[in-house]
């Protein structure tokens, strides 16, 4: 076992996401990425990204998962959260991603789904802790 690259634990925790078929169960219209999301998207995205990570012994690290939905479109006031759906797609996700054994790592949630304001949209972030073993030479 050897030290995992921040990309390589992002990939593992995105290939959890797409192998669960998080997009096809709850009809996403946009898609599951790593890193960042297309610049102006307007539809629903999840996006995986590592937030922190060690070298040490017992590696860990924090990955973020991101839900990016479109705000409800209401009479005067296009700033409203579509809560319901953030519900439905979170739980989703939450069920991909708790209490996860691999061969050499694991992870599990921490962060339940936040919701957090970006400018005039919103997103929910799950925050996901990692561990793996690095074997000493």
């Amino acid at each position: 076992m050897e030290t995992k690259t921040a990309l390589t634990i992002q990939n593992i925790i995105f290939l959890r996401l797409v192998q669960k078929g998080v997009k096809a169960a709850v009809n996403l219209t946009g898609a599951i990425y790593e890193i960042s999301r297309p610049k102006d998207s307007l539809k629903e995205d999840i996006v995986v990204r590592t937030l922190d990570m060690n070298t040490e012994q017992v590696q860990e690290g924090v990955i973020n998962v991101n839900i990016h939905l479109p705000n409800l479109s209401l009479t005067n006031d296009s700033t409203q959260p579509n809560l319901p759906r953030f519900r439905e797609v979170l739980e989703k996700c939450m069920d991909a991603l708790q209490d996860v054994t691999g061969y050499d790592y694991s992870f599990k949630v921490i962060a339940p789904g936040v919701p957090y304001r970006d400018g005039s949209t919103w997103f929910v972030n799950i925050g996901v802790e990692f561990w793996s073993l690095i074997k000493n030479n």
